[in-house]
């Protein structure tokens, strides 16, 4: 097998589980830079854990953050796996790095205070932001998720929402809170 034929067929293989579009957009992307770095052609039994080491410390000098570097081998990690499951390339054993997890800075009070005051005036641009700001604030939803809501999926007089798309593929309705209905 040569690496662009192991990955065609992990590709297929991801569709078919049903992974999320943008699973499967990531895994690409992954996987695509691996292949441009490795060579398309070249056997797939070749690669060694020696290799992925090398393919770290290249992905480093390219000035990756360690968190990325970090995410790029657990990707292929899963890449390697499906390989190894279907017998593709023998076991490698994929060490993911350590690295120092930065804590984001979450909105102090005065932040949030300041983002969900009323605009002023009848800015349908600056009301409409207001309202997201207040909706992700309220229910502590993904964008991917709010973005897939259609208006008839917003009862407000029951006071609830219709959920259609979510991360982990089940339907359902999410209850809204009095202030966030007035506010929609």
């Amino acid at each position: 097998y040569t690496l662009s034929q192991a990955a065609a067929e992990f590709y297929r293989h991801s569709e078919v589980k049903g992974l999320a579009e943008q699973t499967l957009k990531t895994y690409k992307g992954y996987v695509d830079n691996f292949i441009d770095w490795y060579g398309a052609d070249n056997p797939i039994a070749d690669i060694s854990e020696e290799l992925l080491e090398e393919y770290m410390l290249y992905k480093k000098s390219c000035g990756n953050k360690p968190v990325s570097v970090a995410t790029t081998i657990r990707h292929l990690r899963c890449f390697f796996r499906f390989c190894e499951k279907r017998g593709i390339s023998q076991h490698i054993d994929i060490i993911i790095p350590k690295y120092e997890k930065e804590l984001k800075e979450p909105y102090t009070d005065t932040e949030m205070s300041l983002l969900l005051i009323r605009p002023k005036g009848n800015n349908w641009i600056d009301y409409r932001c207001w309202a997201m700001v207040n909706y992700f604030f309220a229910t502590g939803q993904r964008l991917s998720t709010v973005i897939n809501i259609k208006v008839r999926d917003v009862d407000l007089i029951n006071k609830c929402v219709f959920l259609a798309w979510n991360k982990d593929k089940i339907q359902k309705y999410l209850p809204l809170s009095t202030q966030i209905c007035r506010i929609l």
